[in-house]
């Protein structure tokens, strides 16, 4: 008999749609997302112009998102030191967050459709247990972030929800993180040229007195000039200080950042 045979697809669905409800977040006006899809590389996203509402976390640990805050540091902003605190917590959580995301949405209903309400008694019992297995790693991984026992267990306990263990090693990065300067984080997360493509419109923002609200004194702290002076790698002619888009030439002005003259040459 087929693995999936029998299986209720609209039952995967709607399970599958109330792990992407639990990623339903208020997201102030002046935060920064970011996004790493497959264990891949980090990228900023768009977050203003779209409402105080949004999914941000989509089926974690397919996605992995941490939003970035503007705050007031309380001591240096050793973001890869935070990170290698966690030690072996984060592939862990990792693994784990394939494990409940695969056992909740597919495990289940296979689980189900094989043996009946023996079955999916089985299924959620296996999922709970991943789920609490989950929040004491995650908990683990806290108290290495120098949490204290209470704060640590709080954040832990919301993960025993089997729907919002997937996201585990998400809450967890995010709790690295916590209270660093978004810069810091920016620089030691994103690649050279994805931090530059950040970077290069901010600084010529602040340089024409419209400094980025949540990164103010971080940009102040910048060599704006330079950022904004630098041609960007690979362009040869005309290109925007704002964006770095390269254009050919008879060009005057970019047309994605409204108007502003080309340079270069």
């Amino acid at each position: 008999m087929p693995l999936l045979a029998d299986v209720d697809w609209s039952t995967v669905g709607i399970l599958a749609l109330v792990v992407l409800l639990d990623g339903l977040r208020k997201v102030p006006p002046e935060a920064l997302i970011l996004r790493s899809v497959l264990g891949g590389p980090w990228y900023p996203v768009e977050s203003s112009g779209i409402g105080p509402w949004r999914i941000v976390s989509l089926w974690p640990p397919i996605s992995r998102h941490i939003m970035l805050s503007r705050v007031e540091p309380t001591g240096p902003s050793d973001v890869v030191g935070r990170l290698r605190a966690l030690g072996w917590t984060a592939p862990a959580l990792t693994i784990l967050g394939w494990l409940s995301l695969g056992a909740l949405v597919l495990g289940i209903p296979i689980a189900a459709a094989r043996f009946g309400g023996w079955g999916l008694v089985g299924g959620a019992a296996i999922t709970e247990l991943v789920a609490v297995v989950s929040a004491a790693v995650a908990f683990s991984a806290l108290r290495r972030l120098h949490l204290t026992r209470s704060a640590a267990a709080r954040r832990a306990a919301a993960l025993l929800s089997p729907f919002a263990a997937p996201r585990a090693g998400e809450m967890v990065l995010e709790a690295a993180v916590e209270g660093l300067l978004p810069m810091a984080v920016l620089r030691a997360l994103l690649s050279d040229d994805a931090f530059e493509a950040w970077l290069r419109p901010r600084a010529y923002d602040a340089m024409q007195g419209n400094p980025d609200p949540m990164l103010r004194a971080d940009l102040a702290r910048e060599p704006l000039a330079a950022v904004v002076g630098a041609r960007p790698p690979g362009v040869l002619g005309l290109y925007c200080p704002r964006c770095g888009h390269s254009y050919r030439d008879g060009a005057a002005t970019c047309q994605g950042c409204d108007g502003v003259g080309l340079v270069g040459g």
